[in-house]
């Protein structure tokens, strides 16, 4: 046990070392919304007052709601914010996470999918990729050829509502069986 302990510090503190995250950034999810109202010498306002202290203290400029989940285990409001870079984040990590509406709050990571070679121009945010194995894939060719049909069942399609419109493999590549319901999605 001693030996698995030891194995995980290890790698936990080689992780921290290769690991990077933007300068500035602090990622965090709160039990209560917090909206922008305004700004205060090019500090961000905000309704809620303890968040405003904090702006304060750590030059908070920029708030920004990342996505929010209504119901569920993971329900709640998620954020980044910018601050002065003077500022360690690991001490607003610890501000933040001491009061009781912030479940947690982290470094905003850049992360680097290791080995891709692709030409898809988006392979950077696609994040399940490398949860599913493509990095193997790519690496052994086996993504490549002719006469590969690949079905993708998913309810989660951008069909070009966001300002980043409809991603360029899809367009033109939606299957359409004909029925009306598929005619109102396509």
């Amino acid at each position: 046990m001693k030996k698995l302990l030891s194995l995980a510090v290890l790698i936990l503190f080689i992780t921290s070392l290769v690991a990077s995250f933007v300068e500035g950034n602090v990622l965090f999810k709160s039990d209560v919304l917090i909206t922008k109202t305004g700004y205060n010498s090019g500090i961000v306002v905000t309704d809620q007052t303890w968040f405003n202290d904090i702006a304060d203290e750590y030059l908070i400029s920029i708030i920004d709601t990342l996505y929010t989940i209504s119901s569920g285990e993971f329900q709640g409001y998620y954020y980044i914010a910018e601050f002065d870079k003077s500022f360690g984040i690991e001490d607003l990590i610890n501000k933040l996470e001491k009061e009781s509406y912030i479940e947690y709050a982290e470094p905003n990571h850049e992360m680097e999918l290791f080995g891709i070679n692709t030409n898809d121009a988006y392979a950077s945010t696609s994040w399940g990729l490398e949860k599913i194995g493509m990095n193997q894939v790519w690496a052994d060719q086996l993504a490549f050829g002719n006469g590969i049909k690949v079905a993708v069942l998913d309810t989660g399609i951008d069909l070009g509502i966001t300002p980043y419109g409809i991603h360029p493999d899809l367009d033109d590549n939606l299957w359409d069986d004909g029925s009306v319901e598929s005619q109102m999605l396509v």
